[in-house]
């Protein structure tokens, strides 16, 4: 919720380790879970790593990022 009581949903777009076809091959190992419990920090993403809010009341997007380097 924002201070206006608008409902905002945060979205972290990050880049998959491994690509599809690692993935189908077997060829993989994400040990890294933390994502999915909190809010992750990318330093240096370049577009790998963006991120956007949706204001779910007023049904549009917002904020959008696309990270850069330093």
């Amino acid at each position: 919720m924002d201070s206006e009581g608008n409902k905002i949903l945060y979205l972290n777009f990050l880049r998959a380790k491994y690509s599809i076809f690692d993935r189908l091959k077997g060829h993989h190992k994400d040990d890294s879970e933390e994502w999915k419990e909190q809010r992750v920090i990318v330093l240096d993403g370049f577009s790998y790593y963006w991120s956007i809010e949706i204001n779910l009341s007023q049904q549009k997007l917002q904020n959008i990022h696309i990270n850069d380097s330093a």
